[in-house]
């Protein structure tokens, strides 16, 4: 019947262990989790110190701004803007701290200190089919414990 169904709504069958010839799980290796995480942290730290740098020139004009005019609004903008960049000294830091926790955790996983997997599975078919499944590999695992 399902495959008449098929046939007559023109859907093609999806094997569980792919999608369109991709495997469903996808492993990475502790090498391309190192690479990839050394290329993020290159880039986001090359992005932080250019927001810094751009950041303290504008501090030291603002700051000049609220010299000449006086004005408390410019300081309290000025204030602001360099508390922005000390939040940004501070993300660098803890880039640098969630870098080194990275790399000992997958060191630990590169030495075989229990690396887990996940595995999602979903069934394709009717809640009837799943109920059936269910039931006799129930029935299966209570014969074998007989």
């Amino acid at each position: 019947m399902s495959r008449e169904l098929d046939e007559t709504f023109d859907i093609q069958v999806i094997e569980p262990d792919s999608v369109d010839g991709k495997p469903l799980v996808v492993r990475h290796s502790a090498e391309n989790v190192d690479q990839n995480v050394d290329d993020d942290y290159a880039k986001t730290r090359e992005n932080l110190h250019a927001i810094l740098e751009s950041g303290v020139s504008a501090v030291e004009k603002a700051f000049r701004v609220a010299v000449e005019s006086e004005s408390p609004k410019a300081f309290e903008s000025a204030s602001i803007l360099a508390k922005a960049l000390a939040d940004i000294n501070e993300q660098l830091l803890t880039l640098s701290e969630k870098r080194v926790k990275l790399k000992k955790a997958t060191q630990v996983e590169g030495e075989g200190g229990g690396a887990s997997v996940t595995n999602n599975t979903f069934f394709v078919g009717t809640t009837a089919e799943l109920h059936r499944s269910r039931v006799e590999a129930a029935e299966a695992a209570k014969s074998e414990k007989e």
